[in-house]
């Protein structure tokens, strides 16, 4: 990073900017060692989504038909993304495009000032006005960062259990059942009052070893 000629500095981070050329699966590295051998980095693989639209915003649905980063087992849809900000990640999920006058799942992520997630039913009218069915509401201190993503597993049983929890938990934080079984057609993200960056479509499988051995470095 210090041979870098064009890094931008806040107060609070670094910045810098990328472009990737390619059909699929543009992927950054980064760490604190030449050699990163038998050390952790940090991978990047995923979508941004930054130009977030306030609660009662518009909200731009993604068909998730177009994602490229599902992992299906016979129980159960997978995807990984990760939410950097002070509070309020919020995920929503439906059957349609544009879910007027229809229900959609919202997951709420370090909540109420990052203090509490949660699952619920959201029915938005046609014009506009909202009612939230709570599912589940747990206690999450601090888990969200406005200095680093935070990264999460979302899992979508076919019985209409949902799951979340962080990447590297053996077990989740966030667990409710929504029994309509919503559809998995389209994601939106939104927040409530401070700025969100998401990153989604994240390769599932990414816990990559890296060690060198015979001159070569092998990937593993």
């Amino acid at each position: 990073m210090t041979d870098l000629q064009n890094l931008g500095f806040t107060n609070k981070s670094i910045f810098f900017k990328i472009a990737v050329q390619g059909r699929y699966d543009g992927i950054l590295r980064f760490g604190d060692s030449l050699y990163p051998y038998n050390k952790e980095v940090i991978e990047i693989g995923c979508k941004q989504y930054g130009n977030v639209a306030n609660y009662d915003g518009p909200l731009m649905y993604i068909p998730t038909k177009d994602l490229l980063h599902i992992e299906n087992t016979s129980k159960s849809k997978l995807i990984k993304i990760a939410v950097q900000g002070s509070s309020d990640g919020i995920l929503r999920f439906g059957a349609s495009l544009y879910p007027y006058n229809r229900d959609v799942i919202e997951i709420v992520l370090g909540g109420w000032t990052n203090t509490q997630s949660a699952g619920r039913r959201q029915h938005r009218s046609a014009s506009n006005n909202n009612t939230n069915y709570a599912l589940a509401e747990v206690q999450t201190p601090q888990l969200l960062s406005a200095n680093r993503p935070a990264v999460f597993l979302v899992e979508l049983f076919h019985d209409g259990t949902i799951q979340v929890r962080i990447e590297g938990q053996d077990y989740p934080f966030l667990l409710f059942n929504d029994a309509k079984k919503t559809p998995f057609n389209y994601m939106a993200f939104t927040k409530w009052n401070d700025d969100v960056v998401y990153f989604y479509d994240c390769p599932v499988n990414t816990n990559v070893t890296i060690c060198y051995e015979g001159g070569k470095m092998q990937v593993n």
